[in-house]
């Protein structure tokens, strides 16, 4: 039996949990952005950010650079799609398998009543 009262309850849990972690983040990037224009207000500081920052750009650059050359990505990819879809073959052969073999002991099951059937009489 199905209790209604909690699905009400879970569709409450799912509107609740994102405005709870909207205010969240929003109130963490208020805090973010008054600590950054508090750093930043010295320009040796502001110096060591956009050095940081540079860095980080730099290095987000070359690696996605390095994911264009290498090809071994794409072949991987490949390779997952390819044993994902032979596991996929796989089971529907097994499927088909069971079902058969439930075919042939429904059959073998009947035909020994049949046989029962026919000593008695």
């Amino acid at each position: 039996m199905t209790n209604t009262n909690q699905k009400k309850q879970d569709d409450n849990k799912n509107t609740v949990s994102p405005i709870i972690t909207s205010v969240a983040g929003a109130v963490a990037i208020a805090g973010v952005a008054v600590a950054a224009t508090m750093a930043l207000r010295d320009e040796k500081t502001r110096k060591k950010v956009k050095k940081v920052l540079t860095n980080v750009k730099d290095q987000a650059i070359d690696y996605v650079e390095s994911l264009k050359e290498d090809s071994d990505v794409g072949e991987g990819i490949h390779a997952i799609k390819k044993i994902a879809t032979d596991i996929k073959a796989q089971q529907e052969r097994q499927i088909l398998a069971d079902q058969e073999a439930k075919r042939i002991k429904q059959e073998a099951e009947d035909k020994a009543i049949q046989v029962q059937n026919d000593a008695q009489k």
